[in-house]
């Protein structure tokens, strides 16, 4: 089974970590960048045959190029120690705030057309990576592209937070997502 892999970093987001990731990499006694740590991660699995990452500088290419001529970037190239470490990065990203949503999908459908899971999602990733504006560009197409509408056509019906097996208040955390999400200009 070959396996493409798209946005490996995230939209860039895994390229700037938060001080709490940055502090669990600098702790390790192997050093890398947080980039190559997300790339390796890919690389250690052997079902990956591709792994497409964007790039828009030339310093950008020249490291993407670096870290993949590496004679060890192959599969199986991460040690247990090094699994563990990004078992905790991986931690400390998800013990970031945000909304609880699991993304099960049981408060859909909205009566009112609103995808409830891709909007907690985006706040989650916008919360979670500090930064908003890869999210926000994502809410502005979600309602173009007819993915769904953005949360403040929510009409408060309660329908959804019925549903909710995580109890999530729904109406009131969409309020506060649109309120993040919202001004993107394209």
């Amino acid at each position: 089974c070959a396996l493409v892999i798209m946005e490996p970093l995230r939209g860039g987001n895994l390229a700037n970590p938060t001080a709490t990731v940055q502090s669990i990499y600098d702790d390790f006694p192997v050093k890398r960048s947080a980039i190559d740590w997300a790339f390796r991660h890919l690389i250690d699995y052997p079902q990956v045959s591709t792994i497409l990452s964007g790039m828009t500088t030339l310093e950008q290419l020249k490291e993407n190029i670096e870290i993949f001529s590496q004679p060890d970037a192959l599969p199986g190239c991460l040690t247990a120690a090094e699994h563990d470490l990004l078992q905790q990065v991986k931690l400390a990203y998800e013990s970031v705030g945000g909304v609880p949503c699991t993304g099960c999908d049981y408060c859909m459908p909205c009566p009112n057309g609103l995808n409830i899971p891709r909007t907690f999602s985006l706040y989650n990733d916008g919360v979670r990576f500090g930064d908003f504006e890869l999210s926000k560009r994502s809410y502005w197409f979600t309602a173009r592209m007819g993915i769904g509408l953005e949360a403040d056509k929510c009409t408060e019906c309660g329908e959804c937070e019925k549903k909710c097996p995580q109890g999530i208040e729904i109406i009131k955390e969409l309020k506060t997502a649109h309120q993040a999400l919202s001004g993107w200009v394209e």
